[in-house]
Order: structure tokens, then C-alpha cells, then sequence
């Protein structure tokens, strides 16, 4: 066997004319850092080189994590790079799988180490061992570190709210998964029923959908991004209170009783909403004689601008009352005033049925002077009163 040695500098610079030449020789092995007559590391015919190539580690590619508070790095092998080899020598050497990111926070191009790298071997591009390298050090380093924000989660916890005629919602939102004791808060842009009437399962009512949209998180969550913006709940609208009061009626003995549909007041609806109709009963019949009887709500059955689902009624029953014949029937519209201000109640009409008559006679035109208001029949008779509210009436809704 032959060993050709090498004192040349540069023996595989192909840019200069100085670069060794092999001749078409066949070695089977090549050893660099060797000097002149020293033992040789391999057999057979060697290129022997005191040229001493060094070989340095580093990273590269990507090393990514979601953040989780530590600095902990998991290298794969694609993030190994090795230089300083020559002659497109192939270097086998240890790539451990653990590294250390420089900063434990969010961010990109962090500087990611590692250490305990191992040369194992090396051989030419045609397989022949290669001896000699020398190893500048067991470490590698690299800005190849990425680190994402943990996902946390926002659950709504939904509040029930009485029915007020919009979607508006409230609820409470809160934040999980958060890494080790990290702790913060999110908040909405909005939250919103997905209607604004209440929800039945048949005569029971039910929970429905709400939405917090427009999520985002309190300050020091940098290290965090929630996994949505929008996230639902579920809570009830309930019916809101409404109390519809019969206003009182009257008629004339041997008359059927005629009742209003509209002979209510309606109390507790949401702005422009309004009851139109109910349906009335009365014991009173056209044989009772003159007496007061019970006026009865039997229930509401329209209205403008809104469900009656969307509100739990109370009926109040009013008093219809059966007139002798030759009494008097003052009949007025009613009056709604502010609280602190008088009431001012103006008649309609005034009626009468005269004994064993046939027919009720109806009187409009009256005069007024300080507050008493004067009907004639055109005849011989006339009638002079004052009204002023009962007891009561002129109170607010607080009682005052």
C-alpha cells in the first residue's frame, strides 16, 4: 500500500493552481492533522494532510413552541448544521434533542443553545474514512427560536334578565388555560340575546342563546391569545310584569250588559307597546236589578309592538254597575296626568232611562262655570255636578 503526505496549506482550494492533485489515484482512506512519518489512523493507501480542518456546530431551520413559561427548547435534526469540512467529506456526529431558548417569553428569532454534541465520524463522498477532524467545540447556537402565545379560552356565564324589550345582555366572563399560575381577564365589546322575546317549550320558559363577541384580553397577557373572539352562553329572558285593570262599566237595568274590549288599563308595558284588545265578562244580565256586579279580565287578546308572552298578566276585575231606571249615567274618558298636578275630568255624556221607557236618552252639550258642568234636556230639566278623583288617583306608581 502506498500514503501520500501533504504539506500544503490549502489542498482542496479549487480557486487556486496550489490545490493538491490526486493524479486519478485510488485511496482508501484520508487523515488530516497528521505530520510527516506519524503513525497513520487508517489502512490500506492514504492521503495524508497536515492541513488540520476544524468543525464548528450550529442551528438552523425553526425551532418552535407554544409559550408554556419555560425556557426549554426540542431541536430535531433538521436544525443541525455543521461547517468547516472539506472535499464534500459527510460528518456523522450526535444531534441531542433538548435546547434552551435565551427567553421564556413571546417572540421570533430567539437565540435557542445547546450543548453535548458529539463527532462521531466522518467519511468522503465516495464512503472512505476520514480521520483528523479537529472539533472547535460541543455546543450550537442559533436565532432560529420561535415562541407562540398559549391559546386560553373565555367561557360566558350568561345572567337572566326580565324582559325589556331589547337583546341587551349581561354575564360574566372568565379564562382558562392559562400556563402555571398566569391569571388575567377578557373582556367584551358587546353581549347580546339572539332575541329580544322570551323563549317557550311549549308553556315553560327557556334559556337562549347569548353572545360575547368582540372578545379581548386585560393587560399582561402578552404571552397569551384567545382561541376565539366570540364565545356563547345561554340564559333566560323571563316574562315581565303587567297588570291589566278592567275599567268600571255601567248600563241600564232591563239592558244587556254591552262591555268594551278596550275598557281596560294596562300597566308595566315597555315603551311604545300597548295592549288592544281584552275580553270582559259580567255576571250582570239584562233581569238584574240595579246593583253593583264584578267585571272580570278573562284574558288579553292583542296587542301592538310586542308578544303577551313577553309579560306575566295579572288581572284586576273592575265593577259593572246595573242604573235604575230614572238614575243618572255620567260617563267620561278618564284623564292621565303627571304626578304633582291636578286632575282635570271631563264628561262625555250623561244618560238616562225613565220608568217603563223604551229608550235611553243620551245628553252631550253642557256648560261650565268653576268646575261645574250643567246638562239640560232641552225641556224643563237640568243637572249640575263637579268630578274630582276618588282617593288614590292622583298618586304615582310608588304609592306617593
Amino acid at each position: 500500500y502506498w500514503n501520500i503526505w501533504s504539506a500544503n496549506t490549502s489542498p482542496y482550494n479549487a480557486t487556486t493552481s496550489l490545490a493538491d492533485k490526486t493524479g486519478g489515484l485510488v485511496n482508501d482512506y484520508k487523515q488530516y492533522n497528521i505530520g510527516y512519518g506519524t503513525p497513520v489512523s487508517g489502512t490500506g493507501n492514504g492521503l495524508l494532510f497536515t492541513y488540520a480542518p476544524s468543525l464548528s456546530f450550529g442551528l438552523t431551520g425553526t425551532v418552535t413552541k407554544a409559550y408554556d413559561g419555560t425556557t426549554a427548547a426540542t431541536l430535531a435534526s433538521g436544525n443541525y448544521s455543521v461547517s468547516g469540512h472539506i472535499g464534500g467529506d459527510v460528518i456523522t456526529y450526535t444531534r441531542p434533542t433538548s435546547g434552551t431558548y435565551a427567553a421564556s417569553v413571546v417572540g421570533t428569532g430567539l437565540v435557542v443553545s445547546t450543548t453535548d454534541i458529539s463527532f462521531t465520524s466522518a467519511t468522503s463522498a465516495t464512503g472512505k474514512p476520514v480521520y483528523g477532524y479537529q472539533i472547535a467545540g460541543t455546543s450550537a447556537t442559533g436565532s432560529v427560536g420561535v415562541i407562540t402565545a398559549k391559546q386560553v379560552t373565555a367561557t360566558l356565564a350568561a345572567n337572566n334578565k326580565v324582559y325589556d324589550a331589547n337583546t341587551s345582555a349581561t354575564g360574566t366572563l372568565t379564562l382558562s388555560g392559562f400556563v402555571t399560575d398566569d391569571t388575567g381577564t377578557v373582556t367584551a365589546s358587546s353581549l347580546t340575546f339572539a332575541s329580544a322575546d322570551v323563549a317557550y317549550s311549549g308553556s315553560t320558559v327557556v334559556a337562549k342563546t347569548v353572545t360575547a363577541s368582540g372578545l379581548s384580553l386585560g393587560a399582561g397577557l402578552s404571552n397569551s391569545a384567545l382561541a376565539s373572539t366570540t364565545v356563547t352562553g345561554s340564559a333566560s329572558i323571563t316574562p315581565a310584569p303587567l297588570t291589566i285593570t278592567a275599567t268600571n262599566q255601567a248600563g241600564f237595568v232591563t239592558r244587556a250588559p254591552s262591555l268594551s274590549g278596550t275598557g281596560f288599563v294596562a300597566s308595566g308595558l315597555i315603551g311604545g307597546q300597548s295592549v288592544t284588545s281584552v275580553n270582559l265578562s259580567t255576571t250582570a244580565t239584562s233581569a238584574s236589578v240595579a246593583a253593583d256586579y264584578p267585571l272580570t279580565v278573562i284574558a288579553a287578546t292583542a296587542a301592538a309592538g310586542t308578544t303577551l308572552g313577553n309579560y306575566s298578566v295579572t288581572y284586576v276585575p273592575g265593577t259593572y254597575t246595573v242604573v235604575p231606571a230614572d238614575g243618572l249615567l255620567i260617563s267620561s274618558n278618564g284623564v292621565s296626568t303627571p304626578y304633582g298636578t291636578n286632575a282635570s275630568v271631563v264628561p262625555v255624556s250623561i244618560s238616562y232611562l225613565v220608568s217603563g221607557g223604551a229608550s235611553i236618552t243620551t245628553l252631550t252639550n253642557y256648560t261650565v262655570t268653576n268646575g261645574i258642568y250643567t246638562f239640560a234636556d232641552g225641556a224643563s230639566g237640568a243637572v249640575s255636578f263637579s268630578l274630582v278623583p276618588t282617593t288614590g288617583t292622583n298618586r304615582s306608581g310608588s304609592g306617593n
